[in-house]
């Protein structure tokens, strides 16, 4: 049987690939340059695939467990 979770999760906000909102961030506004920009990780916690909770990021709180 097929598993509906999912470890694949991106991050949001605070300077992250995608805004707060959850809207991209242009290809401009990448500050720090593509290559040193992290697209999706593999966290520790899997969600459901239909009910996504992506990653909110700050630079000043600690980043979640990693998978």
């Amino acid at each position: 049987m097929a598993s509906t979770q999912t470890p694949y999760r991106v991050f949001y906000g605070g300077g992250a690939l995608f805004d707060e909102d959850g809207g991209p961030v242009r290809l401009w506004g990448i500050t720090d340059g593509t290559s040193n920009t992290i697209m999706a990780v593999h966290a520790a916690e899997q969600v459901p695939w239909a009910e996504p909770r992506e990653l909110k990021y700050s630079p000043d709180a600690p980043l979640p467990k990693f998978g």
